[in-house]
């Protein structure tokens, strides 16, 4: 399990930059400054054997606010052929920055997500384990 920071605190960054990267056996980690908070991605090559059969709607991890993206990031990332579950730092509670201003919550710092990615990816790896072993069975 490796992971990089490159960006300690999120806020001041624009959007759609990386500011942690890393991977959970051929789990993909992925942590951007999304258009109002961080946002965190685990993300495994859209053609693995691992994901054949597998809906990726059944697909639920244990992160903040629960999964609030499913797909490819082409846009962002046009060279990364993975497919992605994601999730926002922008809850209620969570310190947003809109073009309105700020609103006032807890400030994540990159470590601490990039933390909780990793335990995804770590679930995400066990899950598509057990399921791709019970389609083969």
């Amino acid at each position: 399990m490796t992971t990089t920071i490159h960006h300690a605190n999120p806020y001041p960054q624009e959007p759609n930059t990386v500011l942690a990267d890393g991977t959970v056996g051929d789990v993909r980690i992925l942590v951007l400054r999304g258009p109002f908070s961080p946002c965190a991605y685990v993300g495994v090559q859209k053609d693995s054997p691992r994901l054949q059969g597998i809906d990726h709607e059944e697909i639920e991890l244990d992160v903040h606010g629960g999964i609030t993206y499913r797909g490819l990031l082409d846009v962002i990332l046009p060279a990364e052929a993975h497919f992605w579950w994601g999730w926002d730092y922008a809850h209620h509670g969570d310190h947003t920055v809109h073009s309105t201003g700020h609103f006032a919550g807890r400030r994540w710092a990159t470590k601490t997500i990039a933390r909780m990615a990793e335990k995804a990816a770590a679930q995400l790896h066990e899950l598509l384990a057990t399921r791709h072993a019970a389609l083969n069975n």
